[in-house]
């Protein structure tokens, strides 16, 4: 497993994003200066949300297999529909349905930078890789 937890407080410096392949590769920049590549392959689902001059990261979460719980499920509303969700919305639609069971499965993941400010970054990928830039 990927040890992500090293991108807390880490600067979301660039998102390139590569429709033929299905990639999108995030440069990040740690506090003390080292910059990082996250390559997401396999990418089916991308939402991107407020992207700043200055983005800084809380965290990076990453569901799949049996990690997959109610919090997984809110993102993949938010991921499917554009918004974020309420009490009111069906988070037991056949579309959430089928793309948590393929989570749950291990066919795909679904990653989550959320911010402590500027870009929240969500997607539905198939694998993810990390690399010194």
């Amino acid at each position: 497993m990927l040890d992500l937890s090293k991108f807390v407080e880490a600067y979301l410096m660039g998102i390139e994003v590569d429709r033929v392949e299905r990639k999108v590769v995030l440069s990040i920049k740690e506090p003390a200066g080292k910059g990082w590549i996250l390559v997401a392959t396999g990418v089916s689902e991308l939402m991107v949300l407020q992207m700043c001059m200055q983005n800084i990261i809380d965290r990076i979460s990453v569901w799949t297999g049996s990690a997959v719980d109610a919090d997984c499920r809110e993102r993949v509303f938010s991921l499917l529909s554009g918004r974020y969700a309420t009490d009111r919305d069906d988070m037991e639609s056949p579309l959430i349905n089928r793309t948590v069971d393929a989570i749950q499965r291990g066919d795909s993941m679904l990653i989550e930078l959320e911010p402590v400010y500027g870009a929240s970054v969500l997607m539905l990928a198939s694998g993810l890789s990390v690399a010194e830039a």
